[in-house]
């Protein structure tokens, strides 16, 4: 009854799997209720998560894909807007655009995110846990979607002006 009123799947592991009661296999059968049979305890539990993955909201996670160290600022004038840019170096790891490209699962499957910054000054958030977005990453004059360690880049922030030196 619990699968019907929730509209979930029943999961059904053993040697036996599948060859269940008679009246609750055709009363699942009835009510539309799927039977997900299982012979190798793994494959149960694959198929879970699989299945109820959807019924959850995804659990947001961060992670820090690089950093990097303000070596100078600049004001730029373009058409659209004026722009505060640190001209940075890459310290570690690798700085994007707007998504980076992460394994989703066992299968070999990736997936964009969305990336978000953070500025830190002697150790502390000073861009008040905001998610700031890349408005510009460029090496040189040329836009780019990622910069790796030990490479210089000019970085804009949307919404975030307070660079300093250092």
């Amino acid at each position: 009854r619990m699968a019907i009123d929730s509209g979930a799947p029943i999961f059904v592991f053993g040697n036996n799997a599948g060859n269940g009661d008679n009246a609750a296999m055709s009363l699942a059968e009835s009510e539309d209720v799927t039977i997900r049979s299982h012979k190798v305890i793994y494959h149960l539990l694959d198929d879970a998560k699989d299945v109820f993955a959807g019924f959850f909201p995804p659990v947001p996670t961060e992670s820090i894909h690089g950093s990097a160290y303000v070596q100078a600022v600049f004001d730029v004038n373009n058409k659209k807007n004026a722009e505060r840019i640190a001209g940075l170096k890459v310290s570690s790891g690798a700085l994007y655009k707007k998504h980076v490209e992460v394994e989703s699962g066992s299968g070999g499957e990736f997936k964009k995110l969305r990336c978000y910054y953070r500025v830190l000054r002697n150790g502390k958030i000073v861009s008040d846990g905001e998610k700031l977005e890349c408005g510009s990453l460029r090496k040189v004059k040329d836009d780019v979607d990622k910069v790796k360690r030990g490479e210089d880049c000019g970085l804009g922030l949307d919404g975030f002006k307070d660079f300093e030196d250092g």
